[in-house]
């Protein structure tokens, strides 16, 4: 019996791996697999196939396709924009999923522009800044710290500076307050924008001022 028993286990032992574990898992553990030999995996998920930083596990095909559709919709992009034929001044702006197209730099520009001013003082007059861009202004907004109010009022100074085209006035107190009556809403490239400090109330610090 006892030969039988040893004969058996020799047996075994000379088996491949394998071989081995076949006829007893518990036994016997197959070899993992490397760059060079046979042996058993674990599959990768998607976020370690995204990831892309483990070694020891596989990828299959589903793993594969996850970054494949990413890659596509990437790639559907590219050639909507590569079939764009803008001119000068016109970017390139998303209008929605897959959605390219050529749009007016002055139509593009939006959000707030804003300027801080320190201790305003009443009848100051501040050039701003120049426009980058041809716009049409919709809203004044300002606010100020310190103080009660202040009366801002902005102007179009031309590409020189020197005009006094009221763009719209504003009463700036400490909780913000904004003005969407606009006298004079164009912009061209290149204007310069002058803030006219009106009534002060109060020691006020500084006056931010934006518009939009």
């Amino acid at each position: 019996m006892k030969r039988r028993y040893y004969a058996l286990v020799l047996g075994i032992l000379l088996l491949s791996p394998w071989q081995a574990w076949a006829v007893n898992p518990l036994l016997f553990s197959p070899p993992k697999a490397t760059t060079t030999a046979a042996g058993i995996s674990e599959r990768c998920t998607d976020a370690e196939m995204t990831a892309g930083t483990k070694t020891d596990c596989a990828v299959t095909p589903a793993n594969a396709k996850v970054e494949l559709d990413k890659k596509q919709a990437s790639d559907a992009n590219l050639t909507a924009i590569a079939a764009l034929a803008c001119t000068e001044n016109q970017i390139i702006k998303r209008n929605g999923a897959g959605a390219w197209a050529c749009a007016d730099l002055s139509a593009a520009v939006s959000g707030k522009v804003c300027k801080t001013i320190t201790n305003p003082s009443a009848a100051d007059t501040n050039i701003l800044f120049d426009t980058a861009s041809a716009r049409t202004v919709t809203k004044l907004w300002a606010i100020c710290i310190g103080g009660t109010s202040v009366v801002a009022t902005l102007q179009n100074g031309g590409s020189d500076y020197t005009g006094t085209t009221q763009i719209a006035t504003v009463t700036a107190d400490t909780n913000g307050a904004s003005q969407t009556s606009i006298d004079s809403a164009s912009l061209t490239n290149g204007d310069y924008i002058r803030l006219v400090i009106g009534t002060v109330t109060g020691v006020v610090t500084q006056l931010m001022v934006c518009y939009e």
